[in-house]
């Protein structure tokens, strides 16, 4: 900003008068909405959050209070509070999706006279996501499709579906070939 006088006038560096550098105290200033913006991006790049979040930075001379607020609307006063909510937002997910498993394993089991099942089981490294039970998908005739299904009965890891193309089996992960094809047995339907 400038310096300031003995008289305590603040003056442009040019316009003082002042010779002796021990008479004369240099002023800064901090431009507070720099300093806030360039706070928010580390609170962001540190915290591992993204622009829906909004991050509240209030500077202290004591030091910077940071709010970060969810786009749920919840509020978060440190890191360690984020951290533990993303741990407990994955149990309960966890939780929600084996209870969907359990209800998946109770509706195959309640048609298993009516359905087409098979089991993939001992398959090891790159094709290790192919363990699982798979079902028929009944809604998507005339084509011959099976789905992975039931996680309560094994590990799932990625969705995995069969469909018969042609004249082989095609195993895909997420719309995505596996490296894998398996011819289907010439005397019997799957």
């Amino acid at each position: 900003v400038g310096v300031r006088d003995d008289d305590g006038n603040i003056v442009p560096v040019e316009d003082s008068k002042e010779t002796d550098l021990r008479k004369v105290t240099c002023v800064l200033a901090q431009i507070q909405a720099e300093i806030t913006q360039a706070e928010q991006e580390r609170v962001r790049a540190l915290w591992d959050i993204d622009a829906l979040w909004q991050v509240l930075v209030r500077t202290r001379l004591t030091g910077s209070q940071v709010t970060v607020v969810s786009p749920e609307g919840r509020y978060f006063m440190k890191k360690t509070q984020l951290d533990a909510s993303r741990s407990i937002d994955g149990r309960r997910n966890a939780r929600i999706e084996e209870a969907a498993s359990l209800e998946e394993l109770h509706g195959m089991l309640e048609s298993a006279s009516t359905s087409v099942a098979f089991e993939v089981s001992g398959a090891s490294g790159m094709a290790l996501a192919l363990n699982g039970v798979y079902r028929q998908r009944k809604d998507v005739l005339p084509e011959i499709r099976f789905v992975k299904c039931c996680k309560a009965i094994a590990s799932s890891g990625v969705p995995v579906e069969v469909r018969l193309d042609g004249t082989s089996w095609k195993f895909l992960a997420e719309d995505r070939p596996l490296a894998l094809k398996v011819s289907p047995p010439t005397t019997a339907s799957p």
